[in-house]
């Protein structure tokens, strides 16, 4: 066997360095090194990304509301969605949608938290 420490000195692991405090993101932006001419030809496949994620994440929800056989608010949960995704955006995080799988598993294991 071997140890992480022995790894490390191998270099077959990095150094962890601290994490960055959430609020600092955007001091890693470089923004003179954006192509900003790159942009306006994705205008398409960046709406035929949000028309596609729309539309999966009312499905996510239709199949959440069969499960639980009483209907959900659409609107409240689409723009539960939206807006927790800009600001993880906004924040430097990751992108997020319904686990409608993970969503039923919890319902019918009976956690309602």
């Amino acid at each position: 066997g071997m140890t992480i420490e022995d790894a490390r000195d191998f270099g077959w692991i990095n150094q962890a360095e601290a994490t960055p405090v959430w609020y600092k993101t955007w001091d890693y932006f470089q923004f003179d090194k954006v192509e900003w001419s790159a942009l306006p030809p994705q205008i398409i496949t960046f709406l035929s990304m949000v028309f596609v994620v729309a539309l999966s994440s009312s499905l996510d929800v239709a199949a959440i509301e069969l499960e639980m056989k009483r209907p959900l608010n659409y609107n409240y949960e689409l723009k539960t969605v939206g807006l927790s995704n800009i600001l993880s955006g906004l924040t430097g995080g990751y992108t997020g949608s319904y686990i409608f799988s993970q969503t039923i598993l919890n319902l019918r294991a009976g956690i309602k938290s």
